[in-house]
């Protein structure tokens, strides 16, 4: 048996520890901020987000590792030609470990 937990007595937070005002922020002095309006403008295209971020190894992982887990579901539902489009993705844009794999699934395929 586990020991009983000793008593918490709760603590009423006071009215001064819950403000949220900001008195000693001027708002109405603050700088504006400096923007780049040509890259601003109606027509021309956003910035690929992917191409800035694609190094860091953030979210391409787990979208390759998803493709893999799509293939082999595509494989178990008895879909080749979808496993196939997906294997040929994760060989395309996975890690070294990621592609083996897929190339070891899509050799199950032939």
């Amino acid at each position: 048996p586990q020991p009983e937990p000793a008593p918490v007595e709760p603590v009423a937070a006071t009215r001064e520890e819950l403000s949220l005002d900001l008195p000693d922020i001027d708002f109405a002095n603050m700088a504006e901020p400096e923007l780049d309006r040509a890259s601003l403008e109606a027509g021309s295209p956003a910035p690929n987000v992917d191409d800035e971020l694609g190094d860091l190894g953030v979210f391409g992982d787990d979208a390759v590792a998803t493709k893999l887990d799509l293939a082999r579901a595509y494989m178990d539902m008895g879909d080749p030609d979808g496993a196939r489009s997906m294997l040929e993705e994760v060989i395309g844009e996975g890690n070294t470990e990621q592609k083996d794999e897929a190339r070891k699934l899509l050799d199950g395929l032939r």
